[in-house]
């Protein structure tokens, strides 16, 4: 027979937040063993964390709170959720632009 610690799963790395958050919803930390990490293993992780630099932009009022309601619902932060919108929108403007390059 196969113990309940044999069968915990290790929690999965994730391409985005909101992948992140999509597994959360249907999945609870009970299934997963716990994963211990070291000092070290944190710092290091750190060092290769992207530099970022502050960004102003002018936005409507009503996108505004528009964007602060979806990052409340989401539970993240305003400007982590701009982030991410940001990095899709990037993607998907990257792939268009590839897709028209190569006709």
């Amino acid at each position: 027979m196969v113990s309940a610690e044999m069968r915990m799963k290790k929690i999965p790395q994730f391409k985005s937040l909101e992948e992140e958050m999509d597994f959360w919803n249907i999945h609870s930390v009970t299934e997963f063993e716990a994963q211990e990490v070291t000092v070290e293993e944190i710092l290091e992780e750190l060092k290769h964390r992207p530099v970022k630099a502050k960004v102003t932009l002018c936005l409507e009022t009503e996108m505004q709170n528009q964007l602060k309601a979806l990052a409340a619902r989401r539970g993240v932060s305003y400007s982590s959720l701009i982030r991410e919108l940001l990095w899709q929108g990037l993607e998907t403007v990257s792939a268009e632009t590839q897709s028209t390059v190569s006709k």
